[in-house]
C-alpha cells in the first residue's frame, strides 16, 4: 500500500502524469533540505524556525495527499508552540519515518 494517494496527486495536476512525476522529483530533491532545517531547528531550540519548516514540509506533502507525513509535520508545527522537547523529538522521529516511506514510494512510481 502506498503512503500517498496516487490518483488524488495526479488529479491535483490536472491528470498530467508527467507533471506529477516532475513534481515528485522536485519534492524528492528538496525535502531533505527542509527536513535538515527541521532537525537543526529542534536541536537549536528554535521553535519559530521549527514551526516554519514543519509547515513547509506539511504543505509539500499535501500535494501528494500523504496523510502520515502531513499529520507528523502538522503535529510538529503545532507542537512547536508549547510541547516539551521530548514530545517534539518523538514527533521528529515519526516525521522521519513517514518521509522515508513517502520517499520510497515516490521513487518507485517515478522510476517506473
Amino acid at each position: 500500500m502506498l503512503s500517498f494517494n496516487l490518483e488524488m496527486a495526479i488529479a491535483r495536476v490536472g491528470g498530467d502524469r508527467t507533471l506529477f512525476q516532475e513534481l515528485a522529483r522536485l519534492f524528492l530533491d528538496d525535502y531533505p533540505k527542509t527536513l535538515l532545517a527541521v532537525q537543526e531547528s529542534l536541536a537549536n531550540h528554535d521553535r519559530a524556525a521549527l514551526e516554519h519548516h514543519a509547515h513547509s514540509l506539511k504543505g509539500a506533502a499535501m500535494n501528494f495527499d500523504a496523510p502520515d507525513v502531513v499529520q507528523a509535520a502538522r503535529s510538529l508545527e503545532l507542537g512547536s508552540r508549547n510541547e516539551p522537547e521530548a514530545a517534539l523529538s518523538q514527533g521528529l522521529k515519526t516525521l522521519e519515518t513517514a518521509l522515508a516511506k513517502l520517499d520510497s514510494d515516490l521513487r518507485t512510481i517515478t522510476e517506473s
